[in-house]
């Protein structure tokens, strides 16, 4: 695999793979990348940067209508709603984190529709539309929503995911065998 660019961006880094981005669209608005122990982020729901990073969110996969997080602690966290769903937005300079939705045991899809201000509802993120080029981070943890109690106090790994709704998939993955620090853009996606 021959590789075009390489971004660093913490221990929470992944290798990404992006289908029909050009690389200008991709650097347009960079922001700077999330610290490692997340100290730039403000946290708009329960701050969850002390809880054990467990969990490995393998792919973020984003279709015309739905997003998928696969995620290998779906069936293993305790069951009923065993976790939320987070994404990482930059605005006026500033990292923000909010979940957006529930996740019932085994469930890793959700409707695409559900990645909004909407189902975020807290400033300053309740009118945030996600916008084609833009770099947004996802991640999963234990229930941490509207100040219910964890279930688990874990989280998994956060993806840097340059949003596109395609009308096709496309993916943002880290390949087991190229470790969890590491964020690749491959050329052949482009």
């Amino acid at each position: 695999m021959r590789l075009k660019n390489t971004i660093r961006i913490g221990l929470f880094s992944l290798v990404l793979f992006l289908c029909g981005m050009s690389g200008p669209a991709l650097h347009a608005q960079t922001p700077p990348p999330i610290a490692d122990d997340l100290s730039n982020v403000i946290w708009l729901d329960a701050d969850v940067s002390s809880w054990k990073q467990t969990a490995n969110l393998r792919c973020v996969t984003i279709s015309s209508s739905h997003i998928t997080l696969d995620y290998d602690k779906a069936r293993v966290w305790p069951e009923n709603l065993n976790a939320n769903p987070w994404i990482f937005v930059y605005r006026n300079n500033n990292w923000y984190a909010a979940t957006w939705e529930w996740l019932r045991f085994g469930q890793t899809v959700k409707g695409l529709y559900a990645v909004n201000g909407d189902h975020i509802k807290k400033d300053p993120l309740t009118t945030f539309t996600p916008r084609t080029g833009e770099l947004y981070g996802f991640m999963v943890s234990g229930t941490a929503r509207n100040h219910v109690s964890p279930n688990v106090r874990e989280r998994s790994n956060i993806v840097m995911l340059n949003w596109k709704v395609p009308s096709t998939n496309f993916a943002a993955a880290a390949p087991a065998h190229l470790g969890p620090n590491l964020l690749l853009l491959d050329k052949r996606f482009k």
